[in-house]
């Protein structure tokens, strides 16, 4: 594996991902018929069956409040041991004998505490390296899952809620859409090319394990400004492994968000969503099928690549990047395309009962979620497993990331057809286990059991914590260590780390209990949980701001929400009515109002993707109607349906650190605002909420305010949140990254069909502004920019005139009015305009090919009495929420006004789109401010990343 990042030349997927190790394929043919021998007797039972296990509180003691002393629970967990002889495993690899077996598990030494108590004994390396994967935060989100309750997750349109591999929303027609985010932060910054390519693979597959097709990606990235060859080489390894698995697969990358600031400089995010489609009435569910059915596993050979990658994805970074680079898995995307052609014909077929993708954890954290779904125990057999290379050790074989590879829930009477259908794809389908009734998971290998444990302990009992839980690094602990050598070490008294959170009931056995809020029937997953829980837990009460929420008494700080107190510590102080203080002073003359768009269209975060769109394949499958930038929002056809999708991505890295709850909010609202514009109206929500270490409380805080932002902002468009990712420890060498949120929102085009670009199609139009005038100048790009300041504070979301904006977009488009909008987002007022006046749209080229640029004379109008109408940087360069630019139909003017009145929504005509080869020219208050050819304004934005990237800037001659 190669570790320049630079992208597939010289360089390829791995080989092994192809067809498979024939003889491993050849052992798979074998029957299943001989697992069921005892792993703790080696004696089978008559029949196939195992013995009925004792009750789990005969078995282990407990461990958490409730429970006995510490030092008699010692003493019980010592007797139970002699009871439970752990089935023996020879050291492996992966862990060599050591004093403290928890470090190499990323355990803490209170949760390897925690297991010893719940098992009645130590386990055995290959059960330590399970409960190590199963426990990391990527399994169990430890630290989030009390939070992501706040989350609303119901609505008529939800057919999967989170939960469920992938969320599922109704798009009519008897068709549903599939969508998720998932992370690949840690990956990606230790290998880019194959961190970011495998990402894509692992969204792919958790989408393919709802029974849908993909059919679109979108991408959320954040780097450092790509001003040296460390940011250069990252960003341009994650854009390379991005498009190579995008385009090899046949799934076009139809748009996405990309943030330009200092912290990600050491750990650049890699969010990526998938959107696929299915018939409502053949999704598949999370929940396999009971006791009997066989475990298939599906794909290429399993090797060595990404054992512990969830582990490894679970803590911060350090100055052992380089040493990490066998945690990154290697991905095939062309054994990927076959993959899901094979699972989509068995899903179309009926003969499965439920997919699963083999990502974090590999085969044991896979089996181990179906089991725990089907509510059963699990046995697997890692002889039949196909591998790469001989004699692999069982730990590596069961936690291994191997890409391109699911594991499927077959009754016994289809194995036969599903095997041929796998053969006739070129891969192997072999049978690796089955689901027991008898609650544990079982592990054996070269004829001996290596694991047995409870499939609750992995799963249900994994630790969560709250604010006011102190969680050792890896290593430190509270007392003797069952299982370390010597006595151990004694540390100061302090709360056990494996007691669960505030507010989450806890049983004898210590274990957290079951929301009885949440629906039976995924109650307790915590393996691949999604953003949010089934049920909703309401708001504390008694708070008039949503973005201020009421945490437990933690001594946990959130930072300030309210408007009136200003920023956050650290940060200048803001002007209450957001905008800067009096040390920014406002723009004068016509000249700075020129230096400073040009400066901003030229800034990475504003300036033309267009470097790396052009590396992905957005027309492969003939759905794309609207390319990647040409309109805020990318529509795609749906086959077999009358609707159109819409699917949009929005999100804050900078707005976040300043205020968690209201940049959560203020993402939500553009994300969903962005599917309003081009006709489509929101039917349902996934995030990627990415942060530093959650122990620290500063980052606890942050947490909960982006959850809270998130919460109050669904309730108030009535979005329902199906699903998403946490990503945590995103830190290196103790410095955490600016919270971050990505959102993605899908919605439907209701027949016939209209939809609205972001560019001016023609001259002639009028545009217009609906919304506010001004906009607010906190933490927006201006003041960073032009100011060298981040600073508060942020707006509040007008929800009512939000709700109503979004009614009026999707009438307007849909009656033929609007055939242009853009919502005003980074860089202000002036820059949409210039977007929206760039080359783009429909707009034939120029006779000598040359692209063509639109004109635009507009005037703005008089305050009118607009609170908040105090500066023109504020109107120009303002930045806000519940404000579109559209372009009008000639003759419509008067009905989009007289609607936008009856909704009480401001719509202010400001002018004319001219000819080709036009000016941008502004006036306003009685003096012209800006006059620019457009030509020199678009190059400036066009060729902005290129020359930031070393890459060649096409010198455009506009028309």
């Amino acid at each position: 594996m190669s570790g320049s990042g630079e992208g597939p030349a010289g360089r390829g997927f791995a080989p092994g991902g192809g067809r498979g190790d024939r003889g491993g394929a050849g052992r798979a043919t074998a029957q299943d018929g001989a697992m069921s021998a005892s792993p703790v007797t080696g004696r089978a039972d008559e029949g196939g069956g195992t013995r009925k296990p004792r009750p789990l509180a005969d078995r282990s003691p407990g461990s958490g409040p409730g429970t006995a002393a510490a030092g008699r629970a010692r003493v019980a967990v010592g007797a139970a041991a002699r009871r439970s002889p752990a089935p023996a495993a020879a050291p492996t690899p992966g862990f060599a004998p050591t004093s403290r077996p928890w470090e190499a598990a990323g355990l803490t030494a209170g949760e390897y505490r925690r297991a010893c108590a719940l098992l009645g004994r130590a386990p055995n390396p290959v059960e330590l390296g399970l409960i190590g994967v199963l426990w990391s935060e990527h399994c169990a989100y430890k630290h989030s899952k009390p939070l992501l309750r706040r989350l609303p997750t119901r609505g008529p349109q939800v057919l999967l809620g989170p939960g469920e591999n992938a969320g599922a929303v109704d798009l009519g027609d008897g068709t549903a859409v599939v969508f998720r985010i998932e992370s690949h932060n840690h990956p990606s910054f230790v290998e880019p090319f194959q961190g970011a390519a495998t990402g894509v693979g692992g969204i792919l597959r958790d989408v393919l394990a709802a029974g849908a097709r993909p059919v679109a990606l979108m991408d959320f990235l954040a780097f450092a400004d790509p001003a040296g060859d460390l940011e250069r080489r990252l960003v341009r390894g994650v854009v390379a492994g991005i498009a190579a698995y995008g385009n090899c697969t046949g799934v076009p990358v139809v748009g996405g968000r990309i943030l330009f600031e200092p912290g990600y400089r050491t750990n650049p995010l890699v969010n990526v969503l998938c959107v696929g489609v299915a018939p409502a009435g053949r999704l598949l569910k999370g929940v396999a099928a009971g006791p009997g059915a066989r475990l298939v596993l599906i794909g290429p050979p399993t090797g060595r690549d990404g054992v512990h990658g969830a582990t490894f994805a679970s803590a911060g970074l350090g100055g052992d990047a380089a040493d990490r680079r066998p945690a990154v898995q290697v991905g095939d995307p062309l054994a990927g395309k076959v993959l899901i052609e094979a699972c989509l014909e068995l899903v179309e077929a009926g003969l499965v009962a439920a997919l699963q993708d083999l990502g974090a954890g590999g085969l044991g954290a896979a089996a181990a979620e179906l089991a725990s779904r089907a509510r059963c125990g699990a046995t697997l057999t890692l002889d039949r497993v196909p591998l790469r290379e001989p004699d692999l050790p069982a730990d590596v074989i069961l936690l291994a990331e191997s890409q391109e590879r699911m594991l499927a829930v077959v009754e016994p009477d289809r194995l036969g057809r599903v095997r041929r259908i796998a053969r006739r794809w070129g891969l192997p389908a072999v049978v690796v286990g089955r689901l027991e009734a008898h609650g544990r998971f079982r592990v054996r290998h070269r004829g001996r059991p290596v694991a047995d444990v409870p499939v609750d302990l992995l799963t249900r009992q994994a630790p969560v914590y709250g604010p006011a839980d102190p969680v050792a690094a890896a290593g430190e602990g509270l007392g003797p260590i069952p299982g370390a050598g010597g006595s151990g070490r004694t540390r100061p008294a302090l709360p056990d780390p494996g007691t669960p959170a505030a507010g989450v009931s806890a049983g004898t056995t210590g274990h957290p209990q079951e929301d009885p809020r949440v629906r039976p029937e995924v109650s307790g997953q915590q393996v691949e949980v999604a953003a949010a829980e089934l049920d909703v837990t309401a708001p504390p009460t008694g708070d008039p701001d949503p973005c201020r929420p009421v945490l437990p008494a933690t001594g946990v700080q959130v930072p300030p929400r309210d408007v009136a107190a200003g920023p956050p510590a650290g940060h200048p102080e803001g002007h209450p009515d957001g905008h800067p203080g009096e040390s920014v002073s406002d723009l004068e003359d016509p000249a700075q109002v020129a230096a400073t768009l040009r400066r901003l269209l030229a800034s990475p975060a504003v300036a033309a993707k267009t470097w790396v769109y052009g590396q992905f394949d957005h027309l492969v499958g003939g759905r794309t109607r609207l390319r990647p930038g040409a309109g805020p929002a990318a529509v795609l056809e749906v086959p077999g349906c009358h609707r159109l999708l819409a699917v949009a991505m929005a999100g804050t890295g900078r707005q976040a650190a300043v205020d968690p709850c209201r940049g959560a909010a203020l993402a939500v609202a553009e994300a969903a605002l962005r599917v309003s514009c081009v006709g489509g109206r929101p039917l349902g929500l996934t995030n990627g909420l990415n942060l530093g270490d959650p122990r620290r409380p500063a980052v606890y805080g942050q947490l909960a305010g982006l959850i809270d932002g998130l919460a109050a902002a669904c309730r108030a468009l009535d979005l329902p949140v199906t699903g998403g990712n946490v990503s945590l420890y995103n830190e290196t060498a103790g410095r955490d990254i600016d919270p971050t949120v990505a959102v993605g929102v899908v919605g439907v085009i209701p027949p016939p069909g209209r939809w609205a670009a972001g560019f001016f199609p023609e001259p002639g139009l009028t545009v217009a502004l609906l919304g506010p005038l001004a906009g607010h100048l906190g933490a927006s790009e201006y003041l960073k920019r032009c100011h060298g300041r981040v600073a508060g504070p942020l707006p509040e979301v007008p929800w009512a005139l939000q709700r109503r904006l979004q009614q009026l977009l999707a009438e307007a488009v849909a009656r033929g009015w609007v055939l242009a909008a853009r919502p005003v987002g980074r860089g202000g007022l002036l820059v949409a305009l210039a977007k929206m006046a760039f080359p783009g749209g429909p707009v034939p080229p120029a006779a000598d090919g040359a692209a063509v640029t639109l004109g635009v004379d507009v005037t703005l109008p008089d305050s009118g009495g607009e609170a908040g109408f105090c500066r023109w940087d504020a109107v120009f360069f303002g930045e806000g929420p519940a404000r579109v630019l559209v372009a009008v139909v000639p003759g419509a003017e008067q009905d989009l006004v007289g609607r936008a009145a009856a909704l009480g929504i401001p719509c202010r005509p400001l002018g004319q789109v001219t000819g080709p080869g036009g000016r941008l020219t502004v006036r306003a208050g009685g003096r012209v401010w800006l006059d620019e050819p457009v030509a020199q304004l678009w190059m400036a934005w066009e060729g902005a990343l290129p020359w930031l990237l070393d890459e060649p800037a096409r010198q455009p001659v506009a028309g």
